[in-house]
């Protein structure tokens, strides 16, 4: 991992830390974080950290929406496909 992609990460990390504790619990900036920090962790192939932060980017859209609403289903969407990248993966490196 290059210093770039590490300070990208500490970056989310920082900012999720700021937003966790200044905004309320459903506000859809901390999904739209967590998002962004899944599609990091997914650059660098660490597929099982983008689906968790994928993951958590859906639980807090559907504090607010429902399951329905195209924001929430292009985010599971991305869980799932990123769901079945790690599996493929798992399949081919076992």
């Amino acid at each position: 991992m290059s210093d770039k992609e590490v300070l990208t990460l500490e970056y989310y990390d920082k900012t999720l830390e700021i937003e966790l504790a200044s905004l309320p619990d459903n506000h859809p900036t901390v999904a739209v974080t967590y998002h962004n920090r899944g599609t990091a962790f997914e650059g660098l192939g660490k597929l099982e950290e983008a689906v968790e932060s994928a993951e958590k980017a859906v639980e807090r859209l559907l504090k607010t929406l429902p399951k329905e609403h195209p924001q929430v289903r292009m985010n599971q969407a991305y869980v799932d496909r990123l769901k079945q990248k790690l599996w493929v993966k798992q399949l081919f490196t076992s």
